[in-house]
């Protein structure tokens, strides 16, 4: 996915997770984008994965892309942080 498409993504994807809940955590951004899958998580979550980046199906550049994005879209639509 080039950078436009995946710059599309992130606000596309953001705005589904919004209609669902009252906020975004970013792993449900990279889970919705399909970089981050359940299982993965999961297993980062429970400490038998030493950080997230090694089991993201994509690179850091595109992660850096995606968490980049989800802040503009944030930013945008007046969203806070917690």
């Amino acid at each position: 996915m080039n950078n436009i498409k995946l710059k599309q993504k992130v606000h596309s994807v953001a705005y589904d997770i919004l209609k669902e809940k009252i906020y975004i955590a970013p792993v449900d951004m990279l889970m919705g984008i399909g970089v981050l899958s359940a299982k993965d998580y999961e297993n980062w979550q429970f400490g038998r994965v030493p950080y997230l980046e090694k089991v993201c199906k994509t690179s850091l550049s595109k992660l850096a892309l995606i968490i980049k994005g989800l802040r503009a879209f944030a930013r945008q639509n007046h969203l806070k942080p917690s």
